[in-house]
């Protein structure tokens, strides 16, 4: 412990995951703002091999002058086995950031409770950098669970937690030391809850929720699609399906209307938007960084809900009296795909969309007009 005491020269922050965002993109950002970086994550020969380099290699593929550059840490411990330094990490540090995957947030809330539940700092920050709707208040109903009373609750409750969006291609590296990434880089935070984060290289940016959508659909909704119909031509890369002009084709109707959409409810301009999704289409062509169509095209029926990121556009144009006919034509090419991999009859794909979408009326408009389309 006698290290941990005298850390209090730099910005210290303690940083969750050290997957290929959270190398590729966070700690980065960490590393150029001049902070001192701690690492958890409960990959034992991640943790092994960095405790001894204290660093990692990052590629920016695209960086013509300097592709190789060395991205120092000053340690990396196991919330599984280093509990009592992560603990003792997080009683000292000036920050906390996450990329660990909304469905692992639970446990960095249970640690964050244990560590910070006695005492009340409205200094406290914890930025979650993560591809997550509403992030802030779903990390923070997260703290309040593990609350064991409810001094601790207000204790936790004056914790600054804002939304974020984060956003730069990231893969793993030949070996495990090594993260490929590129040279874009977007992570900022909601300026309503954090006027200023105190590190350089993540921002606090107003209107964030219109940024997120843009994002959301132009790139997620977008990289999502394009892959699910790469599979049925048998592409094995992301970039494949990027360059490939039949698919580009293809989703075009439905990539207008997700333009019309941000215009119409977020003021994002049409120009502004296009713009935006040309330099997502570029830089998802890139071969340097090839990331596997799997890893992308899954989980389709999840994604599929009402409120998830192919549908719920095109209930929010119903809703603004858009026809959106063109578009749920690309959805129901991607949904025969995958039934066909599937091996799904018609009324099995009915029976799973009734499911989805039966529970609203616009739902059930939409499944009226997607089986007309048939």
């Amino acid at each position: 412990m006698e290290g941990v005491s005298t850390m209090k020269q730099k910005k210290l922050v303690v940083h969750f995951g050290a997957g290929a965002l959270g190398r590729g993109l966070v700690v980065p950002m960490l590393y150029d703002s001049g902070c001192r970086i701690v690492l958890a994550d409960t990959n034992p020969m991640l943790i092994e091999k960095m405790k001894d380099a204290k660093s990692y290699t990052l590629d920016v593929s695209d960086d013509e002058q300097q592709r190789l550059h060395t991205i120092k840490i000053e340690d990396i411990v196991s919330p599984v086995t280093d509990e009592a330094m992560l603990l003792a990490y997080l009683h000292i540090c000036d920050a906390v950031t996450t990329s660990v995957r909304r469905e692992n947030l639970i446990h960095v809330a249970k640690v964050l409770a244990m560590a910070w539940g006695t005492e009340s700092d409205s200094r406290r920050m914890v930025l979650c950098c993560e591809n997550v709707e509403g992030v802030g208040a779903y990390f923070h109903s997260l703290l309040m669970d593990y609350a064991k009373n409810e001094q601790q609750r207000k204790n936790l409750s004056v914790i600054r937690i804002p939304d974020t969006i984060v956003d730069r291609i990231c893969a793993a590296g030949s070996t495990i030391m090594e993260v490929t990434s590129e040279s874009f880089h977007e992570c900022s935070v909601d300026a309503d809850v954090v006027t200023d984060t105190g590190i350089a290289k993540i921002p606090s940016l107003t209107n964030i929720r219109s940024h997120f959508y843009r994002k959301r659909y132009l790139l997620n909704t977008y990289a999502d699609a394009m892959a699910f119909l790469a599979l049925e031509k048998q592409h094995t890369y992301l970039y494949e399906a990027a360059k490939d002009e039949e698919i580009q084709n293809r989703l075009d109707p439905y990539i207008r209307l997700l333009i019309q959409l941000l215009k119409a409810k977020y003021g994002i301009a049409m120009n502004e938007s296009e713009h935006w999704f040309q330099l997502y289409r570029k830089r998802l062509s890139n071969p340097e960084i090839p990331r596997e169509l799997h890893t992308v095209a899954r989980s389709l029926w999840s994604k599929m809900t009402l409120s998830e990121r192919f549908i719920c556009p095109l209930i929010e144009l119903i809703h603004l009296h858009i026809d959106v006919s063109d578009g749920l034509a690309v959805i129901q090419e991607i949904i025969e795909s995958q039934a066909g991999r599937e091996g799904l009859t018609d009324d099995e794909v009915h029976k799973k969309l009734q499911d989805l979408w039966g529970g609203t009326e616009y739902g059930r408009k939409l499944l009226e007009m997607f089986i007309a389309l048939e």
